[in-house]
């Protein structure tokens, strides 16, 4: 049985192929590659929500960031992963029933900062 394995440098094809939202740089990693390799872990651009760190009030690293990630071939099923920076240091794994939830709690969120962000600016006193 012969195994097919990536090389060290970007001359020798890589024994897998990446789906078109893959961002990662695989031969970035000095490790050799196996066709059906479960190290191999594709992923996505983060998509970020930060708020303007050079405001007074706002912890350096907070940020909400999310992205797909999905084993080499199927291995197990693709995630999305939202992780809520280094000020926290948490991060959920959800698959899409759950990324489903996540968002309608996304949007009660929103709807409730809005909300308060109303009440601030009547009790400063600043016209909306």
């Amino acid at each position: 049985m012969s195994t097919i394995t990536a090389g060290r440098d970007r001359s020798t094809p890589l024994p897998f192929v990446c789906p078109p939202w893959c961002v990662v740089d695989h031969y970035e990693y000095d490790v050799e590659r196996v066709p059906g390799d479960r190290d191999v872990i594709h992923r996505s651009a983060f998509a970020y929500l930060r708020p303007d760190a050079s405001l007074s009030g706002v912890e350096e690293g907070f940020e909400v960031a999310a992205q797909l990630a999905s084993p080499e071939l199927g291995y197990a099923q693709a995630l999305l992963v939202v992780d809520l920076g280094e000020s926290i240091g948490s991060y959920a794994e959800l698959d899409v029933e759950r990324a489903d939830q996540f968002i309608r709690d996304l949007k009660t969120f929103t709807a409730r900062v809005q909300q308060l962000r109303d009440q601030l600016a009547k009790q400063n006193g600043v016209q909306s």
